[in-house]
């Protein structure tokens, strides 16, 4: 999950975690549905604000070996962003009672500190999210180890280096080869630097957070491993298949390239001042949105997620939500993206009629219909529009959604016509922001299938050359 982003103006994030976060009350708690058979946990605890906000906290547990791996803080951030953020995690999240999420995170990191393994410095701050770790909390029991309970330190090709120090550590309190240790081949290098923030290597980074921003900062060498690639989950690899081939196209035609500044770039001037969601989210479209998103989170725990099953189950619930537009926006892209076809036609006549009134409506509707090969035609302006202030000159703000959609309206419309310049203009500045859209990776893949074409027809005119 990203790192924190606070709205909080009288105290800092920080010290408001350290000093107040406790005397909110314990909200809503969720884990990844594998977290005892994989013993790798995602645990999210929030607690509530008198404004309806979250406050929350976040937690990697490595049951095996390293405890807490990472952790994170939101402050008083609307409940809305964070469902939106767990729904397009790769993993499939159930609500459990905070009991369970309290000795999930406290047995990690007591497993780990047997054997001298700290947490991640960030926990000496998250941990004030949690309740303290007293007689109050009853004790569950929660596996820790392998199946003899002893440390299993399983990492990624290319991390031993990074985990030196807890091998070092097991094989002084328990003596070399009576624990458990796979890694890569890398050799350990005392050079290597930890301090990079974003990091070239590709094994640095944990399943799950890969995206159209992160894969920014990975070497090209990264990108070229295909066997690192296909063993990340699905929307990562088309991310990285993506990133590989607009860098291979650079090189074979650089004058499609031709944007200029990406700083000068109308749309990407606005990013910096854009909220997540319009302006006209008022509070009860995001309850009704997050209302939606944990009874999907609570449906797919069931392991009923069939397409068909899936589009009956939103299909039923459409007279509910009917009337909000942020549910049906998200909606019509997922039945668009998992070819949901009475569900698409059950949504668009509301989708044009709602597009008079909302942007991100008109916006939704540029994207699917062009993702079709079938633009509606009152979006032309829309998809001949440079940016999106062009696009709608009486608006004053645009939220990320807004512009990140209209980007991949004009990436859409551009793959029908071969305007490989728009494409890479478009998608070169998607590279600016995180994009959480389910249209993503079936885009993703019409871009690689274009450019492999490109790439296929530039050998074949050189041959014959």
């Amino acid at each position: 999950m990203p790192k924190t982003h606070s709205t909080m103006k009288d105290i800092s994030p920080k010290k408001y975690v350290e000093t107040r976060a406790r005397k909110l009350p314990i909200y809503k708690c969720f884990v990844n549905d594998d977290w005892d058979e994989s013993q790798m946990a995602h645990v999210v605890v929030m607690r509530k604000h008198v404004n309806s906000n979250v406050t929350v906290g976040t937690y990697l547990v490595d049951l095996l070996c390293l405890g807490i791996k990472d952790t994170s803080f939101f402050v008083n951030e609307p409940e809305l962003r964070i469902m939106e953020l767990i729904g397009n995690m790769p993993l499939t999240f159930i609500e459990i009672d905070y009991g369970l999420a309290h000795n999930i995170v406290f047995a990690g990191r007591d497993f780990a500190l047997d054997y001298d393994i700290e947490p991640v410095a960030e926990f000496k701050l998250t941990q004030f999210i949690l309740e303290e770790d007293n007689d109050d909390i009853p004790l569950i029991d929660v596996h820790v180890g392998d199946e003899d309970g002893t440390p299993y330190l399983s990492l990624m090709p290319g991390q031993g280096i990074k985990y030196k120090h807890v091998y070092d550590k097991l094989v002084k309190h328990l003596g070399a080869g009576n624990f458990r240790y796979t890694t890569g081949e890398e050799e350990l290098d005392d050079d290597e630097d930890d301090e990079m923030e974003f990091s070239s290597k590709l094994d640095d980074y944990e399943i799950g957070s890969i995206n159209t921003y992160t894969v920014g900062f990975l070497d090209n060498e990264e990108l070229l491993q295909m066997h690192k690639v296909e063993a990340r989950n699905i929307n990562e690899a088309g991310c990285l298949k993506a990133e590989l081939y607009i860098r291979m196209l650079r090189v074979l035609k650089e004058d499609l390239f031709v944007g200029g500044e990406m700083d000068e770039r109308e749309d990407i001037k606005l990013i910096d001042e854009a909220q997540m969601y319009p302006e006209w989210v008022d509070e009860d479209m995001g309850n009704e949105m997050i209302e939606m998103m944990t009874e999907e989170i609570e449906w797919e725990s069931k392991k009923k997620i069939k397409k068909e099953n899936r589009e009956k189950w939103l299909i039923s619930r459409y007279d509910k939500y009917k009337d909000n537009p942020l549910v049906l926006s998200r909606w019509y892209e997922d039945a668009v993206a998992l070819e949901m076809e009475e569900l698409q036609a059950m949504l668009k006549p509301t989708i044009k009629k709602l597009a008079l009134q909302y942007p991100l409506m008109k916006l939704t509707l540029a994207l699917c219909t062009s993702f079709l090969g079938e633009p509606d035609p009152s979006t032309t302006y829309i998809l001949k529009a440079a940016d999106i202030q062009s696009a709608f000159p009486m608006v004053k703000t645009f939220s990320l959604l807004d512009i990140t959609t209209f980007w991949m309206a004009k990436i859409a419309n551009a793959l029908l016509v071969n305007d490989v310049e728009t494409i890479v203009y478009y998608y070169e500045m998607m590279g600016e922001v995180p994009v959480l859209s389910s249209l993503l990776l079936p885009l993703q893949f019409k871009l690689t299938g274009m450019f492999i074409g490109i790439f296929e027809e530039y050998e074949k005119t050189n041959q014959l050359n």
